[in-house]
């Protein structure tokens, strides 16, 4: 027997699509409630998942055959491509990319009314190379040594939430990063903010703390009246959060990241019956990003700390390809009170913005 699983708005929804798609030889197995996330959004939706079980179709064994034909002398001749013809195959292909990573590293990039502060911001170099590409491909040859024009297109490449205020936040949101990003700063003033506007909220940390983050944390707790609990493994942590689900919002705080921690937010979803865990990678604007290409892939949003020194936009443009991800929050300081708002097209664009005036300003 083989398992289907089923997604809808509604049970009635659910059935419907089961008995179109199987008909009467299909048996429910199981019905659950389930929260699904909005793509491109810091919401979900409460959806009905049935698993339902299905006659399994008879298994066919076939062992693949190389292809072979007929020859002259009546012979059937095998054309399986040889080892050696195979790797001189890979090796003409690998010379070709490696053609072709040059070509991009060394485009003429001071056509790129942009390129200048870029570099200078320290960006990858293929970062550069990729969006001098695309300006020189979407925008008419006349408009390209226009900056205001490359702004706009360098804008439309960023990826956003879905319009939202800080205060809006509801749900279960793990907050992970490399050492030193800000993690624990920022949940403490989402943690300030959102229970400001009078949500119920509560902040988790998760992993061994020193006795003076600790003492933080229980200081904040009662100074902003929030609710603070700690959780030492894996199995506290689904127990807590499980115990805190009745509030609004629950803000995991996560040691400082490893590969693994993906793997444990997928077990937490599951303990928790699919109940969404949205997950932020945290990285700090001036430094590091660097070796986050697999973190990119795997998160939700990308937050950024210390936008206060107008490099917010350097993380995100490097990191951007590499995954799936929306800008989410950008936070200034360390103090609850800085400035703490949603990424947005004008607040990430401004500093580089500012930086081509001042550049033309001195030339002109």
């Amino acid at each position: 027997m083989t398992r289907e699983k089923i997604l809808a708005d509604d049970m009635n929804e659910a059935l419907r699509v089961v008995k179109e798609r199987f008909g009467s030889d299909a048996y429910i197995l199981e019905t659950r409630t389930i929260r699904e996330r909005i793509p491109g959004t810091m919401n979900s939706n409460k959806k009905v998942e049935l698993t339902v079980s299905l006659a399994a179709p008879p298994k066919i064994e076939r062992k693949d055959l190389p292809p072979l034909h007929l020859g002259k002398d009546g012979r059937f001749i095998d054309e399986t491509p040889s080892l050696e013809s195979e790797l001189q195959r890979l090796d003409t292909l690998l010379a070709e990319l490696e053609v072709h990573e040059d070509r991009l590293e060394n485009l003429d990039q001071h056509s790129y009314p942009l390129a200048k502060e870029l570099r200078d911001w320290g960006l990858f170099n293929n970062t550069v190379a990729r969006l001098t590409q695309d300006f020189e491909q979407e925008i008419p040859t006349v408009d390209q040594q226009n900056p205001q024009i490359a702004l706009v297109r360098l804008a439309s490449t960023l990826r956003f939430v879905g319009k939202m205020k800080v205060e809006e936040l509801r749900g279960i949101h793990a907050l992970t990063g490399p050492p030193g990003s800000g993690k624990t700063s920022l949940a403490l003033k989402l943690a300030d903010r959102v229970s400001g506007s009078g949500a119920r909220v509560a902040l988790l940390a998760f992993g061994p703390r020193h006795a003076g983050e600790v003492a933080r944390l229980e200081e904040a707790s009662r100074r902003m009246g929030v609710e603070i609990a700690l959780a030492e493994d894996e199995n506290t942590l689904v127990g807590a959060i499980r115990h805190l689900l009745s509030r609004d919002l629950i803000l995991l705080d996560m040691p400082p990241l490893e590969d693994t921690q993906w793997d444990l937010l997928e077990k937490v979803e599951d303990a928790l019956h699919r109940e969404p865990v949205f997950r932020h990678l945290v990285i700090a604007a001036d430094s590091g990003w660097r070796d986050m290409e697999g973190a990119a892939g795997a998160a939700d949003f990308l937050a950024m700390t210390r936008t206060d020194l107008d490099v917010a936009l350097r993380p995100a443009l490097d990191l951007l390809p590499l995954g799936e991800f929306n800008l989410g929050f950008v936070s200034a300081g360390a103090e609850t009170g800085s400035s703490l708002e949603m990424a947005s097209a004008e607040n990430m664009i401004r500093p580089l913005e500012q930086r081509v005036l001042r550049r033309q300003a001195m030339s002109g």
